[in-house]
């Protein structure tokens, strides 16, 4: 399994997602520990700047609330005595008669103009931003879409910040919309599930538990790790047999307690993983050898597979599917 800081991550995605991201990063051109370099390269480039954006960002947002004060004083006045003032700048207007009405109604036209156009331009990026929101699977999207309309007169911030909020809660409740169909819903409500309030395998806060002010009432409890790959990484996670389905047969206990199995971390986090593709005796997948019975490993080879891994064949007499290839 390839490491570095990109791939750490993707792994951080949720599984929709960085199944996806890991694809695109396995085709790549480059080899992780270049874009790692690169990555950093970018980030320090940017760090001198990133204090100055800041700046400009609040002096903006200063900005724009003493204007927005300032047009509700105005406009409490316009709305008192508009009538008056418009008078009063016609009288004492150097202009001649009738050009400085014919000034006004434009004045007022582009106005309008102006706000019509910035309710539209907010209203679409609304619309957008919900269409996004419901493929996403964004809690409370329809809110989400309102602070997105209103956001959208904001300078500096903008739709782009709510759509930003947006992502982080998304992601911060990925791990439990991912592995919804392998929870249990005993002592649960209808259409709840028992959610853990840390995901056992990543370790991460899943969420769960700070939904209406709850907290978690023991400590975090993470699988014990397993399968060394030979480079000083344990790419296996020790799980209950129930959590492995129909593929505990495959697996074995490897430096696991008793009762325990290792699985491969990706498979555990995505059942929907797969493993690179390789050829060895046929079409076939690079599995962690550790968790490949010790006389199967000892006639299958590395192949183009990493250190620690074996090119596992898809089936068995082309018949049999060993679920190293789906």
């Amino acid at each position: 399994m390839k490491e570095g800081g990109v791939v750490r991550l993707i792994d951080k995605l949720p599984p929709p997602m960085n199944r996806y991201a890991h694809d695109l990063l396995d085709k790549a051109p480059v080899e992780p520990k270049e874009l790692d370099n690169a990555v950093r390269e970018k980030v320090s480039a940017q760090q001198d700047k990133a204090g100055e954006y800041i700046q400009q960002a609040l002096g903006i947002t200063f900005t724009f609330a003493v204007q927005t004060a300032l047009l509700v004083i105005a406009l409490y006045f316009l709305l008192i005595d508009g009538v008056q003032l418009v008078a009063w700048c016609e009288d004492a207007s150097p202009l001649r008669e009738g050009q400085t009405t014919e000034l006004l109604h434009e004045f007022k036209s582009v106005s309008v103009s102006v706000i019509v156009s910035s309710l539209a331009t907010g209203v679409i990026q609304s619309v957008v931003a919900l269409i996004g929101y419901l493929i996403a699977g964004v809690p409370k999207p329809w809110f989400f879409a309102v602070v997105t309309f209103f956001m959208s007169f904001v300078p500096a911030i903008g739709a782009g910040g709510t759509s930003f909020v947006a992502t982080l809660i998304l992601l911060a409740g990925g791990a439990v919309a991912a592995q919804r169909d392998r929870l249990p819903t005993v002592g649960c409500g209808r259409d709840e599930v028992c959610a853990p309030c840390y995901d056992p395998i990543t370790g991460e806060n899943t969420g769960a538990c700070g939904v209406n002010g709850d907290r978690p009432q023991k400590p975090r409890y993470q699988f014990p790790r397993c399968c060394d790959n030979g480079r000083g990484t344990d790419v296996g996670v020790c799980v209950p047999p129930a959590l492995a389905g129909d593929q505990a047969g495959m697996l074995r206990q490897d430096t696991c307690a008793s009762g325990r199995l290792c699985a491969p971390i990706a498979r555990a986090v995505d059942p929907d993983a797969k493993f690179r593709r390789c050829f060895g005796l046929g079409a076939g997948g690079c599995v962690p050898k550790c968790i490949v019975d010790p006389l199967e490993a000892a006639l299958l080879s590395r192949v183009t597979c990493d250190v620690g891994e074996v090119c596992a064949p898809c089936a068995l007499f082309a018949i049999f599917p060993t679920g190293a290839c789906d």
